[in-house]
């Protein structure tokens, strides 16, 4: 391995010992020293001494006054000559300079300097200020309020009278004398046998109408017999359709589909004049009804209804304006009447009845506007909407003056109250900076809220955050 350089330096100074008198940068000849030596009366140092510690201290990089040595006189630092000896060293380790050394010891051991902990503190500081900053970015809260939809009824009272004035709408009211006859059908019967019937379409292919009465007979290919229930006339080419029935009763003469002939007429014209049936005839059975009480405790309310249809065909005869298309009747005095007994077997039956009619006429439309606001006074909510539906209301007449031409209708009203998720009652800024307990005490005092779900983020809050953007507010209609 090649030998190394390296520059040694003098590490120290040599403390010289030298008179008072002013040192010089110049490099002191033999005959300056000789001529020092003289004046303080002191021999020379031998000149062989002089020169090994010439060599000496040329090695070392100082040179001091060799006629100094012994003489205790005030130290001085004399220069150094600027000696640098190359010098080949073998293959050791560098030594460390100074420099180095005092790089290696241990930093923690210094004091900080001010400026530093100024900087440290500062750092500090901010990281902190960060994670506050951040926490409260990352602050913010979900509320979740869902509405079970509320059926609601009213019973609105509308003012009729002759003229419209504010909460009052046109009206007549017509008072009639009534009477009206109707038909029941027993709800009990018993089955029994019966002439079975059809339908069929009789042909006259020739030039002249051939005329039919009743009973004429028309016979099937099998000879089932039928007759004509009612007389008819057969234009000539044409064709009309009438009806026939069995010649007997039961089950057994019901037919299908099928042709038939007249045997009353010629042979000759049996082929041109004939008849033909699409559907199959009835069953050849039939159920006859038995009168109940039943029947007869039906009779007062089927009585009632005719009467009042009855009435409103006489008031459309006197009412003269076109908007009143609306009716309604109260019946006075009522009396019914019925021949139908307990027992009796019989298809029909009919009833009669007799009474005093008051009928109201009215704007429809009218009258729904003025209950609808007041159903709306009843249940304004600025959190819900009122849904109505757009079915007729139910109205009655509550009173009613012919001679006054007044009248009072009550409207029954039923619709839904459900939850407006539009409603500033939602808005995120109702509720910033409150706690949880007062969202949900708040919201839950509304009509109309079910359960209301307040969460915040992070959990350890205990208030909504002041700004609306950091609180999402969601409202749930519900079934």
């Amino acid at each position: 391995m090649p030998k190394k350089k390296k520059i040694v330096k003098a590490e120290e100074e040599e403390i010289l010992e030298i008179p008072e008198a002013e040192t010089s940068d110049v490099e002191p000849t033999e005959e300056t020293v000789a001529a020092e030596s003289a004046e303080d009366g002191e021999e020379k140092i031998k000149p062989e001494v002089e020169s090994a510690l010439n060599d000496i201290f040329e090695t070392v990089g100082e040179v001091p006054d060799p006629q100094s040595f012994g003489k205790a006189k005030k130290p001085v630092r004399k220069p150094r000559r600027p000696i640098a000896a190359e010098i080949e060293t073998p293959d050791m380790p560098e030594m460390e300079s100074e420099e180095a050394a005092l790089a290696k010891v241990d930093r923690s051991q210094q004091p900080v300097p001010f400026y530093k902990k100024i900087a440290i503190t500062f750092v500090g500081l901010a990281v902190v200020l960060g994670i506050v900053v951040w926490i409260f970015s990352m602050k913010n809260a979900t509320i979740t309020i869902t509405g079970k939809p509320q059926t609601v009824s009213f019973d609105a009272t509308v003012a009729l009278a002759s003229e419209k004035t504010e909460g009052k709408t046109t009206g007549v009211v017509v008072e009639v004398p009534i009477t009206a006859t109707a038909t029941l059908q027993p709800q009990t019967g018993v089955a029994r046998d019966s002439n079975a019937t059809v339908k069929v379409t009789i042909y006259n292919k020739t030039g002249s109408a051939q005329g039919l009465v009743k009973p004429t007979r028309f016979l099937t290919k099998e000879g089932i017999l039928y007759r004509l229930t009612s007389d008819v006339t057969v234009p000539a080419n044409g064709q009309i359709t009438a009806t026939i029935a069995a010649d007997k009763i039961g089950k057994a003469f019901a037919v299908g589909p099928t042709s038939w002939t007249i045997p009353g007429l010629a042979p000759s014209k049996q082929t041109v004049i004939y008849g033909e049936s699409k559907e199959a005839s009835s069953s050849g059975e039939e159920t006859v009804g038995i009168i109940t009480d039943a029947d007869l405790a039906a009779i007062p309310s089927v009585t009632e209804t005719a009467l009042k249809a009855a009435a409103v065909e006489a008031a459309k005869k006197k009412v003269t304006d076109a908007t009143l298309t609306g009716f309604e009747v109260s019946l006075q005095d009522i009396v019914t009447s019925s021949s139908a007994r307990v027992g009796q077997n019989t298809g029909s039956f009919a009833v009669s009845g007799k009474a005093t009619a008051r009928v109201v006429a009215y704007d429809p439309a009218d009258v729904r506007l003025l209950a609808v606001a007041q159903v709306r006074d009843k249940y304004s909510r600025p959190y819900a909407t009122l849904r109505l539906p757009d079915l007729p209301f139910k109205v009655t007449v509550a009173r009613a003056d012919a001679s006054a031409k007044t009248a009072d209708l009550a409207v029954h009203v039923e619709g839904v109250l459900e939850l407006n998720p539009e409603s500033v009652n939602f808005k995120a800024d109702q509720f910033l900076g409150k706690s949880k307990s007062e969202v949900e005490n708040l919201l839950k005092s509304l009509d109309g809220v079910e359960s209301v779900v307040v969460k915040l983020s992070p959990r350890w809050l205990s208030k909504l955050p002041d700004r609306a953007e950091k609180v999402k507010v969601m409202v749930t209609v519900g079934l």
